[in-house]
């Protein structure tokens, strides 16, 4: 969640049989978040966020090659992210009210707070 903009994510690879233009690949991903280059490396365009989709994303990247027409194929890739703990303490109430007794010694244990 935490990772600098253009951070390498992961790398995907598809493979043509073909020979010529019909063998030379280009890559496409369908969210703004992530770009990929020609050697199929993804990066992060956006920053993550874990706290707002769930802790993933999912999107498509698909293989076109440069033949007429062009071939393609797609493969899912789902980009899990971990929380970075960005979340504030919180306190199970507002306000406590402890009761103590006026007899009660030192070091008494007077409330416990969560």
């Amino acid at each position: 969640e935490d990772i600098p903009l253009g951070t390498s994510i992961l790398k995907v690879k598809a493979m043509d049989a073909d020979s010529g233009k019909n063998a030379e690949i280009e890559y496409l991903v369908s969210d703004d978040h992530f770009s990929v280059d020609s050697n199929g490396i993804i990066t992060n365009n956006k920053q993550l966020d874990a706290d707002n989709n769930n802790a993933y994303y999912e999107f498509s990247v698909t293989a076109k090659d440069k033949g007429e027409p062009a071939k393609t194929g797609t493969a899912t890739v789902r980009v899990y992210t971990k929380n970075k703990n960005d979340e504030e303490p919180k306190f199970s109430q507002q306000v406590y009210t402890p009761n103590v007794d006026e007899n009660a010694g030192p070091n008494t244990l007077v409330t416990t707070v969560v």
